[in-house]
């Protein structure tokens, strides 16, 4: 999950949430909220147009746009995946979003956002609750890694293997976020088949050298471009940040 809007009718932002913190914002690209919310908003009209039907989810370059129409309101969860948990998500939150501010939005033809503010403990709650997010970890692993001289790197809740925190400096290893989740998944999945948990893994990939460590409650995934003086520095960083979590129980892919 990246982020949550939910847009008015004719197509004003009523609400937005980054689900994914972001060091460094400006690697990329970025585009107002209003236009974004607008663009959105046509795009689903002229899918209804054409298809006749409800839009539930627009596919666009590994990115997946999940769509849920409300009375007064349509909410929009991008992210890298459909699943039912997400669709259920955004119906609730869109749901308690209309219940909440149905007087602001039946009496005003024109929405301030800052009205809707406090909306956003609601949906990082329901976020916790569905992903079971280990606040008080996440903190002690962003400590670590900000005393590290690693920049690009991947933070994922272990329970569905989502990421909730990204630092990506680099557009090279910024575009291989989706990949890095697949490949994840599947080392995770692997593992549990062979009733292996993994807590380590090394490997390459598109040319990015991909380190990761999993703890038990987040999987910390650190990328660098693949060069002998960028993979050493990293394998140095690493061994910092091993040493300094609960030294977690090692197993390497070659144990497979």
């Amino acid at each position: 999950m990246f982020r949550l809007d939910i847009i008015s009718k004719p197509g004003l932002l009523a609400f937005s949430h980054d689900f994914i913190i972001d060091w460094c914002k400006e690697c990329f690209e970025t585009i107002d909220d209003d236009l974004h919310a607008g663009l959105i908003t046509a795009s689903i009209n002229a899918l209804r147009e054409t298809q006749k039907e409800v839009v539930t989810a627009i596919h666009h370059e590994g990115y997946i746009m999940l769509v849920y129409e409300g009375r007064k309101t349509r909410g929009i969860l991008s992210t890298n995946e459909e699943d039912p948990k997400l669709h259920d998500f955004l119906r609730i939150a869109v749901s308690k979003f209309e219940f909440m501010f149905a007087f602001e939005l039946e009496s005003s033809p024109i929405l301030n956002r800052s009205y809707f503010d406090f909306f956003r403990e609601i949906v990082v709650s329901m976020y916790n609750e569905m992903m079971n997010v280990d606040i008080k970890g996440l903190r002690k692993i962003l400590d670590i890694m900000n005393r590290s001289k690693i920049s690009n790197f991947i933070i994922y809740e272990t329970k569905y293997l989502q990421p909730i925190f990204a630092s990506l400096v680099n557009p090279q290893v910024n575009v291989q976020l989706n990949s890095v989740t697949r490949i994840l998944r599947e080392i995770e999945c692997i593992s549990i088949m062979q009733n292996k948990p993994a807590s380590h893994m090394a490997i390459t990939f598109n040319e990015i050298f991909i380190y990761s460590i999993r703890t038990q409650t987040h999987w910390i995934v650190c990328l660098s471009e693949e060069s002998s003086k960028t993979k050493s520095t990293l394998s140095f960083e690493i061994d910092v940040i091993k040493n300094s979590l609960e030294s977690p129980h090692l197993v390497t892919l070659e144990e497979y």
